[in-house]
């Protein structure tokens, strides 16, 4: 008996001690942030995907950030961005690097040298993308500034391959300046976004890392005509906390500088 009662105390403190350490659904997420982004090195992909709708014409629109990014805490951070958009039936294609205080672009063959801001030289928060349309991109905030507070009904089950999988919405408020701003750029109007409430899925690697993060909503466009789309972003960590290699191209310093 006595043998009994013990082992139901060891089982009772062994499931009390398990259950108080469990980490919520915020505190998983917000942890698993922080890791990823004290990664020196990484290699992100973004998925956008839209399809406005307007007068019986529906356009799809999708632009695919492919980055690997060195050294991403040193004042020398280096990277190598492949951007592809497809629109109007066109795809435009480029790479962008950086590398010693300028980035380096090429799209549709033409090449240029730009020099970062010194902001940017000094920042332990190097931005890799000199571009405005790059930086719009709410995917490329998501390690450094992704507005975990602002979530709202935050659940967690297991997934697989020992992975936790995170589902939440997102106020509509937090996106819709970064897509206002984005099609402005594309589309060469003042776009006023309407989104309705944004769900979020999120994937959290057993090794505590961000794996992925989705976010989906349809969106109300008044521009100059009415027109209404849906949208997807994903962002896809891949192999978190291994070392990334870039190679530059070989004729990289005999880009043309362009004044910034």
């Amino acid at each position: 008996m006595k043998k009994i009662v013990s082992l139901s105390m060891c089982c009772f403190l062994l499931f009390s001690f398990w259950g108080c350490s469990q980490k919520t659904p915020q505190e998983t997420l917000e942890q698993a942030l922080e890791k990823t982004n004290q990664l020196s090195d990484s290699h992100l992909i973004a998925d956008v995907n839209m399809t406005l709708s307007a007068q019986g014409i529906t356009m799809p629109i999708s632009i695919n950030l492919d980055s690997s990014i060195k050294d991403t805490k040193s004042k020398n951070v280096q990277s190598k961005t492949d951007l592809k958009m497809f629109m109007l039936g066109m795809e435009v294609s480029g790479t962008v690097y950086t590398r010693d205080g300028y980035a380096y672009s090429n799209f549709l063959g033409e090449k240029s040298k730009t020099p970062l801001t010194n902001s940017e030289k000094e920042s332990k928060d190097y931005t890799y993308f000199d571009s405005d349309l790059l930086n719009s991109l709410p995917s490329n905030q998501i390690l450094n500034n992704f507005p975990s507070d602002k979530l709202n009904d935050l659940t967690m089950k297991k997934g697989g391959n020992g992975t936790q999988v995170l589902t939440a919405t997102l106020d509509h408020s937090v996106l819709e300046d970064y897509f206002s701003n984005s099609l402005d750029d594309l589309m060469g109007d003042n776009a006023d976004i309407k989104m309705d409430e944004v769900d979020v899925t999120a994937t959290i690697s057993k090794n505590g890392y961000l794996e992925s993060i989705v976010f989906s909503s349809d969106i109300a466009l008044d521009s100059s005509d009415t027109s209404n789309s849906n949208m997807k972003v994903e962002l896809k960590v891949i192999n978190p906390g291994k070392s990334v290699s870039i190679d530059f191209p070989e004729d990289l310093d005999s880009y043309p500088e362009v004044a910034k």
